[in-house]
């Protein structure tokens, strides 16, 4: 097959390699997961200016799991991901709370 496409010119040279592996790169799997972690951090040290109180009520997700405690990169980034949903789902539901109350003191 590679001498007939050589003779119509379709290839040329000594070496021809084609490699169609797909790999999630690590690099970019790291760069998510330091992303994940570094926005809790910032959402936390913005909650903390607001409330210091709450701050410290949600300060578990402040800290990185450990990457030792996932056999695969892409495990712990799903975890880290999660984490930082649930600190969203947190912040969202202390907001819905507090916007409720608030408004029927408006009343």
């Amino acid at each position: 097959m590679i001498e007939q496409a050589r003779a119509k010119n379709l290839i040329r040279g000594d070496w021809t390699i084609v490699d169609g592996t797909k790999l999630v790169a690590d690099a970019a799997v790291r760069n998510c997961l330091n992303l994940a972690r570094e926005v809790r951090k910032k959402l936390l040290s913005l909650v903390e200016k607001e409330d210091k109180a709450k701050a410290k009520e949600l300060r578990e997700y402040k800290e990185p799991l450990k990457d030792s405690e996932y056999p695969a990169r892409s495990e712990l980034l799903a975890a880290e991901t999660a984490r930082s949903n649930e600190l969203l789902e947190e912040l969202s539901e202390r907001s819905s709370a507090e916007s409720s109350s608030s408004s029927s003191f408006d009343r």
